[in-house]
């Protein structure tokens, strides 16, 4: 009697057994799907929280692309931008420089004649300079108005110059407005005594771009050539 009650709880354990590694093959075979070409598809797809994770993911690789190429087109345009007012204040000296050598010229050479000349107002640049004791004077010239004239700023405040798009070439006058502003100042560099044959000339050129207003410079010493 013991005997058969063992073999009917081992028989139980058997069929206990056989029944749970089919009910676990027949949910693993569940979750496939053979079509009739004889593939099998799988019936089971993401979660939401993968799902989730996944657009996160190519969220942020979307995001960091597109700010690395706003900040690329923002550099690029800063470099553009910090060009032309390089070339811009540099031209400013140049148109000073011009006005020297043509004050030069029209006193034929004379001694201190043609500095006298440079320095006025009249045709020279007597609106720009300054004797280094009063508020610094700052001027324009345009390069476009042949003979060239220093036209004083208002209150230190220059207006900005134009672009002129049938010539390419930055003015004062008949064109929009651009974003560049120049500003060119000429102290005298102190000699002793004696009268100063050596001015400091400075063209500075100012523009905004985003929320920040940058600036670039050309300075230069400027003589006297003729009297010495």
């Amino acid at each position: 009697m013991k005997f058969k009650n063992n073999n009917q709880r081992f028989t139980r354990t058997q069929n206990s057994t056989k029944s749970g590694f089919f009910n676990f093959f027949n949910n693993q075979k569940s979750k496939f799907k053979q079509n009739s070409s004889g593939r099998v598809n799988l019936v089971g797809g993401f979660t939401l929280v993968e799902t989730l994770v996944a657009i996160a993911i190519f969220a942020s690789s979307v995001t960091a692309l597109i700010s690395i190429t706003a900040r690329g087109i923002n550099d690029n345009v800063f470099v553009k931008n910090k060009l032309i007012a390089g070339y811009l204040a540099q031209e400013g000296v140049e148109l000073i420089i011009h006005m020297r050598d043509s004050a030069a010229v029209r006193s034929s050479g004379s001694s201190g004649t043609a500095w006298a000349e440079f320095l006025s107002e009249a045709n020279g640049i007597g609106n720009c300079y300054s004797n280094g004791i009063d508020p610094l004077n700052t001027c324009t010239i345009d390069s476009s108005v042949v003979p060239y004239t220093a036209s004083p700023c208002t209150d230190a405040e220059c207006p900005p110059l134009q672009f002129d798009s049938d010539t390419g070439t930055y003015v004062y006058f008949g064109s929009p407005d651009s974003m560049f502003t120049r500003t060119i100042s000429v102290v005298p560099v102190p000699e002793g005594n004696s009268v100063s044959r050596e001015v400091f000339v400075k063209s500075e050129v100012s523009w905004r771009q985003g929320s920040k207003t940058h600036t670039t410079s050309y300075d230069y010493n400027l003589f006297d050539w003729v009297s010495r």
